[in-house]
């Protein structure tokens, strides 16, 4: 396994650097907004939204060189088998996104720090965001296992789209007089004080965990049978 992940690190290392420049970028403007007093958290979850996005849509750097025939009879003929480089990628993209949601949580905490405002702290919705970043990698993934890269990545955009329509038919048909009479932030606690809700909120992150550990099942069977699709 320390072979694969260090090939994985290889393959990945452009996007990692292309990560890491994106990461101090909106770190350095969350820290400065926050201590110029001109930030928001709407702001601050849309920026970490973000960087968790630009993570789902680099997955490609880490699978395409894979795709060629030579290189997965390879990996399927290696000790570790098809098993183990599955699990390396799965477990690659999720230290990838918990190293994210730390430098998110750790930006919070130096705002906090230098300014005392707990408003600043996003907290349970940057676990969240991680959650469905999670949610999302393990409803395209096995499509970039079976398929291969661009028609997972057309997955992923299609499972966002999905998203996006859920969240526009809400915001025409449901109840959004939390967020039309409060601030943003103020309107989330209040709709958190909604028990089924909370409920819901608080399995996310659960849910988010064992759908990626079942994604990354279904891919381990998904590999073999994927070969004839691939180029």
């Amino acid at each position: 396994m320390a072979g694969l992940m260090y090939k994985n690190f290889l393959l990945y290392r452009v996007e990692l650097i292309v990560i890491g420049v994106m990461q101090l970028f909106i770190s350095t403007t969350v820290l400065l907004t926050g201590i110029a007093e001109i930030g928001s958290p709407e702001g601050t979850l849309l920026l970490y939204g973000c960087m968790f996005l630009i993570i789902g849509y680099m997955e490609s750097g880490l699978f395409a060189p894979d795709e060629k025939q030579f290189a997965r009879n390879f990996l399927i003929a290696a000790p570790t088998g098809a098993a183990g480089h599955v699990r390396s990628k799965y477990l690659f993209l999720l230290l990838v996104n918990l190293g994210v949601l730390i430098c998110c949580f750790l930006t919070d905490t130096v705002v906090f720090a230098l300014t005392g405002d707990e408003n600043t702290m996003t907290g349970v919705m940057l676990v969240l965001l991680f959650a469905i970043g999670l949610i999302m990698d393990a409803l395209s993934l096995p499509f970039i296992i079976y398929f291969g890269t661009n028609y997972g990545l057309n997955a992923k955009a299609s499972a966002l789209g999905v998203l996006l329509l859920l969240a526009l038919l809400y915001a025409l048909f449901g109840d959004i007089s939390y967020f039309l009479s409060n601030d943003f932030m103020t309107a989330l606690k209040k709709l958190f004080e909604d028990s089924n809700v909370l409920l819901m909120l608080g399995l996310l992150p659960y849910a988010g965990g064992l759908l990626y550990w079942l994604s990354c099942k279904l891919s381990e069977v998904l590999l073999r049978k994927g070969a004839e699709n691939y180029e």
